[in-house]
């Protein structure tokens, strides 16, 4: 009687000790995840802290900076009026009638340059309307009926202008050679 007593009372103190191991188990989960759930709300609230801190110091930086820039801008542009006013003095004695005339070649040579240049620019359109219409470089007019069709979006025409083109090169060489039989 007084064994199966004792086994009795071992086997509740060893359920006991074992419900009470799970407890502590458990409580230290709990806690383990509160802990964790802390940490991590610190961390968020740490982190805008610091975001705040950051834009709040950005601003003060802006601030500071745009305050910087004005004393420098006023710095410089009293430093230029006086520099350009010195340069201005300096040029004006250095010039004379010589200067003038200078100033007067230069801008002939630049109207004549102008002249020129659209000289240019006309003839190298007027050559681009003549290759488009077929008279020159077959190659050249070829692509460039080709740019003129993708402009308008019909791809199909392309091809089929460019198998012409091919068509009339071919033509014409056999032209060259009956003439020059």
């Amino acid at each position: 009687m007084i064994i199966r007593r004792e086994r009795q009372e071992g086997a509740e103190n060893e359920e006991e000790t074992r419900r009470g191991v799970g407890d502590e188990k458990r409580s230290r989960r709990r806690e383990g995840e509160q802990e964790t759930r802390r940490v991590a709300g610190d961390e968020r609230r740490t982190r805008r802290r610091e975001e705040e801190q950051e834009t709040r110091r950005g601003a003060g930086d802006e601030k500071g900076s745009r305050r910087r820039e004005g004393e420098q801008e006023t710095r410089r542009r009293a430093g230029d009026e006086k520099e350009s006013r010195r340069r201005e003095e300096e040029q004006e004695t250095r010039r004379g009638p010589g200067d003038e005339k200078r100033t007067r070649r230069r801008e002939g040579e630049q109207e004549t340059r102008r002249g020129a240049g659209d000289e240019k620019r006309t003839r190298r359109r007027e050559e681009d309307q003549e290759t488009r219409r077929g008279a020159g470089d077959e190659k050249g007019s070829r692509l460039r009926e080709g740019e003129q069709e993708t402009k308008r979006g019909a791809g199909d025409e392309k091809g089929s202008r460019r198998r012409e083109g091919e068509q009339e090169m071919r033509r014409r060489a056999g032209e060259e050679k009956r003439t020059r039989r």
